[in-house]
């Protein structure tokens, strides 16, 4: 069992330098005590890569969001959000492939592996994973399965 909550909380407070640095607000809304089966590693490198990606493409002065809330009996979502450039329809599928990189990120320090290595861990513990336009910037939301006996309080 892993405590996902403090995966979270960890994994912005180790970023939250970075953002302030960059003059970006970090906001993080955490749902207490959610519990959910997984390799606490891998985990903590793909919400680190998600919370990487947002502060590297997100302007200064901007915001990025990191909320983590059961959304069913057995199910959290667990949401990064930007407000940097987002990312175009058409290269929602192509940002999970290795090496791939958007055309206006290509003079941007980073290897195009970030996000491939997010969907591999997501798919390992039986996740999903799904982009929308956070209007402006990304949202990359997983959808993540938890201790079933977690009782929702929301």
């Amino acid at each position: 069992m892993v405590d996902l909550t403090a995966l979270v909380l960890d994994a912005a407070e180790y970023y939250e330098p970075l953002a302030e640095a960059r003059e970006q607000s970090m906001m993080v809304k955490a749902t207490h005590n959610v519990q959910t089966v997984g390799d606490r590693d891998l985990l903590f490198q793909a919400i680190a890569n998600l919370l990487d990606n947002a502060i590297k493409y997100t302007p200064r002065g901007g915001e990025i969001q990191v909320t983590l809330a059961v959304k069913s009996p057995g199910t959290a979502e667990l949401t990064v959000a930007d407000t940097g450039p987002g990312i175009p329809a058409d290269a929602s599928q192509k940002i999970f492939q290795r090496f791939f990189r958007l055309e206006d990120s290509r003079t941007r320090q980073g290897s195009g592996l970030g996000l491939s290595l997010v969907e591999a861990v997501v798919h390992l513990h039986g996740m999903d994973i799904r982009i929308s336009d956070n209007a402006p910037g990304a949202r990359i939301t997983l959808g993540v399965p938890i201790q079933t006996d977690y009782v929702v309080t929301d």
